[in-house]
């Protein structure tokens, strides 16, 4: 999956479901990172020599999200959630396994 489809899927579910429990400034701030995310998706690939040294990538910088999603899904089943914070944002959610399936969705249907 390219990484251009990654940042549509990401960006879709934190519209649909994030965004419902931030504030106003917060949502400016996440609309503006997203906006720059789509347009300049290379920022997002900057992750792309980890991905490539896990063989979640290959040469055409194309990513394995299938093979990313069952590690990831398995690691997040294995702790019983997963905590995220996003200190510019003001923001810490956490994401129960049920949650991480929702997203997994999203990124594939993107």
């Amino acid at each position: 999956m390219k990484i251009e489809k990654i940042v549509d899927g990401l960006s879709k579910y934190i519209e649909d479901k994030l965004f419902p429990t931030m504030v106003n400034w917060q949502r400016i701030a996440a609309r503006t990172v997203i906006a720059r995310a789509k347009k300049k998706p290379e920022i997002i690939g900057k992750i792309m020599p980890a991905l490539n040294f896990l063989e979640y990538a290959d040469e055409t910088q194309e990513i394995n999200i299938d093979d990313f999603i069952e590690d990831f899904s398995g690691a997040v089943r294995a702790e019983g959630f997963l905590e995220l914070s996003i200190p510019f944002l003001g923001l810490k959610y956490k994401f129960l396994p049920a949650d991480v399936d929702e997203l997994c969705r999203y990124l594939r249907n993107s």
